[in-house]
């Protein structure tokens, strides 16, 4: 499985995936936390420290993902056009996109979420 990883997101899979366990391994730490009551009556949340940048970090390495796949399936055409090439760099390009949103609107919702309990 990991070998199909690899080929899917290329040299971004670990990153990626770093991030994107840190993010739902913090959102669920702090979820639990806040439902216990131990956040109540902060003026900062930890939370927000953490999480907020975590999901910006985990778009841009999506995008970069996005540009590093781009430039892998359109580079040196010197031996004729390449659909094959083309296709896997595509799937490469939209798959790391999609992973670096979706860990930040987990990041985001995360944020969100413990918000509305730590408020109550």
């Amino acid at each position: 499985m990991t070998a199909s990883l690899l080929d899917t997101l290329g040299i971004f899979l670990y990153p990626q995936l770093a991030v994107s366990i840190a993010v739902v391994g913090l959102c669920l730490a702090y979820l639990f936390a806040a439902v216990r009551g131990e956040f109540r009556n902060l003026d900062k949340p930890p939370w927000r420290r953490q999480l907020e940048p975590l999901g910006g970090i985990a778009v841009s390495l999506g995008l970069l993902g996005s540009v590093w796949a781009f430039t892998q399936a359109f580079g040196g055409f010197a031996g004729g056009i390449d659909i094959d090439r083309i296709v896997a760099g595509l799937g490469t390009a939209y798959t790391t996109t999609g992973v670096g949103l979706v860990t930040a609107l987990i990041a985001g919702f995360g944020s969100y979420a413990c918000d509305l309990v730590a408020r109550e």
